[in-house]
C-alpha cells in the first residue's frame, strides 16, 4: 500500500554542496507524472553524491519504492534512519544502508524492494551516486513509498 506523502515530505539532501541547480522537491511526490524534481550535478562530474530525502512523518515499516524518471541509467543507494532530521553526512552511522540499484529508470519505472517492512524508519534517502546515461541532470517525476 502506498504511503500518503504531503508536499512538504520531500527535500534535497546535498551535504557536500554538489548541486549546480535543483528543482522543487514536492514535484517528485505530487502524483503528477508530467512534473519532476531535478538535480544538476556540477558539469563534468563523474559522480553525483547527493540525493532526495523523504520524511514519512513517523517511523513506518517500508517495503518498497517505485521511482519514475525520464533520465534513465543513474544509480541510487537507499538509506534510512529512524530520526526526523537527516544525519549531516552520508557516512554518519545513524544512516542504515538498505540496498543499491543501478540503471534506475531503464524501463521508465523502477521498483526497488527494501525488505519485509519489519524495520521502521522515519526518513528515507535516495542517495544518487552515478549520473544518468546521458548528461548530469537527474530527474524524478514520481516517487512512491510502500509500507
Amino acid at each position: 500500500m502506498a504511503i500518503e506523502l504531503p508536499a512538504t515530505a520531500g527535500a534535497v539532501y546535498d551535504p557536500y554542496r554538489r548541486a549546480a541547480a535543483v528543482g522543487v522537491p514536492a514535484k517528485a511526490i505530487d502524483g503528477d507524472g508530467s512534473t519532476s524534481w531535478y538535480f544538476d550535478a556540477v558539469p563534468g562530474s563523474a559522480q553525483i553524491a547527493a540525493g532526495y530525502v523523504v520524511n514519512l512523518g513517523q517511523a513506518r515499516g517500508i517495503k518498497a519504492i517505485d521511482v519514475t524518471t525520464p533520465t534513465p541509467g543513474f544509480k541510487v543507494e537507499i538509506y534510512a534512519t529512524d530520526e526526523a532530521t537527516p544525519p549531516p553526512s552520508i557516512t554518519d552511522t545513524r544512516w542504515a544502508h538498505i540496498t543499491d540499484k543501478s540503471d534506475v529508470g531503464t524501463d521508465g519505472k523502477t521498483h526497488i524492494v527494501l525488505g519485509a517492512g519489519s524495520s521502521k524508519y522515519q526518513t528515507l534517502l535516495l542517495w544518487i551516486t552515478k549520473p544518468p546515461t546521458s548528461g548530469t541532470r537527474v530527474r524524478i517525476s514520481e516517487l512512491k513509498v510502500f509500507g
